[in-house]
């Protein structure tokens, strides 16, 4: 029971390392160059233009996963910013987005 259980692990640990490499520029297989951004910092890039705002990236999000939004951050991924977005659907799943800050795309699939 204890090797299956080192399989499973290395097996998501090879999926998480493959993630990783296919989602570059956002993600390094070596080192994640991950920030997330404060509050204040977060107004300042939206009342600037720099970003979407939070409420229209919801809207975005929501179009593919409806239901209640648990969380919400922004971060800086290698010089981009991306939001990050938890949704609970009506099934009790939990969806996590990353899109875009600046043009809504959603980043991953």
């Amino acid at each position: 029971m204890a090797i299956s259980r080192l399989w499973i692990w290395a097996a998501l640990s090879l999926l998480a390392c493959a993630w990783l490499s296919l989602t570059a520029p956002y993600a390094s297989s070596h080192e994640c160059k991950r920030k997330e951004i404060d509050h204040e910092e977060a107004l300042q890039l939206t009342a600037s233009g720099a970003i979407l705002p939070l409420e229209r990236v919801i809207g975005i999000a929501q179009v593919t996963h409806p239901g209640k939004m648990l969380e919400a951050s922004l971060e800086r991924y290698h010089h981009r910013y991306v939001y990050s977005i938890e949704i609970l659907d009506e099934q009790d799943q939990v969806w996590d987005l990353l899109i875009d800050a600046v043009s809504g795309k959603r980043i991953n699939p």
